[in-house]
């Protein structure tokens, strides 16, 4: 839920004040590295064969990525696929990690599209459309990263009916 109810502890006191507001059945995890090093990857896997791997550094906002940096990072690639394989999962995953001063860590993982599939599919990572092919048709359709860059996410929706966007520079109605 966008990390709600989680406290970052720096120190005994904070770690007193987390608890008690914790409730009765704390998780209690170790933060590594920085937000600035923080990552959201996904991958698509179908009976042992790992159809592709990519990772975006991200910020977040309110605990949602709203913008991801599509950059060459291959050995984090790899550890994704390698988890990957070893959790061989029917179709997608997608994992949060960070980079810290041991190297990089998973610390969530989710068997599921995630909130930035969409961001994934504009870098060309078509993961849905792959795993339709797969379940439907029986195609094995591998995933590549075809575009590096940024997206940026926007956090409002607004709704036009047909005859306020024929006054818009997008309204192509036919």
């Amino acid at each position: 839920a966008r990390s709600e109810g989680v406290s970052l502890v720096k120190n005994q006191a904070g770690m007193g004040s987390a608890l008690s507001l914790a409730g009765a059945n704390p998780i209690i995890q170790q933060a590594v590295g920085s937000p600035q090093e923080e990552y959201t990857a996904g991958s698509v896997v179908f009976d042992g064969d790992c159809l592709g791997a990519i990772v975006m550094r991200r910020d977040l906002r309110n605990g949602n990525t709203n913008r991801a940096y599509l950059e060459p990072t291959k050995d984090l690639e790899i550890l994704v696929r390698d988890a990957s394989l070893a959790l061989n999962p029917f179709g997608p995953v997608n994992f949060q990690l960070r980079k810290g001063s041991d190297g990089p860590m998973i610390f969530e993982i989710n068997a599921r599209f995630s909130g930035t599939t969409i961001m994934r599919t504009m870098a060309g990572f078509t993961e849905v459309e792959s795993v339709i092919r797969q379940v439907i048709w029986g195609e094995r359709v591998p995933l590549i990263q075809k575009k590096y860059g940024v997206v940026l996410r926007y956090w409002e929706e607004l709704f036009l009916t047909e005859e306020q966007d024929r006054g818009t520079a997008s309204g192509n109605w036919k």
